[in-house]
């Protein structure tokens, strides 16, 4: 009865040791799975050139402009969105028409863009149709952005990039009388927007 009862015992030992093995061979690998998963919701945007300027290059090349289909094209960046006025609602999955009153392809003025720089997601594609312009500091001046605006195509190019303080928002301003019209994009700095805003002006080039 007595090498019964600890033969038992030791079984019970043994059952809550594999246990006690199984979890802490688990619990890591859980724990590595969670972080890989989340390194790759944060720096899922950087990629987005690399997967997708090709296909911005085609769209660029074989889309034609159409007349309730607002759309900016930044090959570099393997941006191919819908431009949206409204609130900054339109952000999840556009590109935000501010101001709309300030400016546009059509009439000139002060074009003004915004987009956000980096919102994370429930999943890595959504963080990167979220974070068009987590790329912005790749853009230089002499770089082209293609839009479409009320069925026409309009040829932009980088003149100036800059960064401001968030109070700054003279970025916004009105294009003063004789002065050139001008397509201003920005965004916030990886730091967040109190941080401050990357901006990015461009002239137009030629319209198709």
């Amino acid at each position: 009865m007595y090498k019964r009862k600890r033969y038992e015992y030791s079984n019970r030992n043994d059952r809550s040791s594999s246990i006690g093995s199984k979890i802490m061979t688990v619990v890591p690998i859980l724990l590595l799975v969670a972080g890989v998963y989340t390194l790759m919701l944060a720096f899922a945007p950087k990629f987005t050139p690399l997967l997708n300027s090709g296909k911005v290059e085609k769209a660029i090349n074989t889309n034609t402009p159409k007349v309730g289909d607002d759309r900016i094209y930044i090959e570099k960046l393997g941006i191919d969105m819908p431009i949206k006025a409204g609130d900054a609602s339109v952000m999840k999955d556009s590109i935000w028409h501010r101001l709309p009153e300030r400016g546009d392809p059509v009439k000139g003025g002060n074009f003004i863009l915004s987009a956000h720089r980096w919102k994370t997601g429930k999943n890595p594609a959504e963080t990167i149709a979220q974070s068009p312009l987590y790329n912005a500091d790749r853009l230089q001046v002499g770089d082209d952005l293609f839009v479409d605006f009320e069925g026409r195509r309009y040829k932009y190019q980088i003149y100036e990039t800059y960064q401001v303080k968030p109070d700054q928002v003279e970025i916004e301003a009105p294009v003063v009388p004789g002065d050139q019209a001008k397509l201003t994009l920005y965004t916030c700095t990886l730091k967040g927007a109190s941080d401050g805003r990357v901006v990015i002006q461009a002239r137009l080039a030629s319209v198709e």
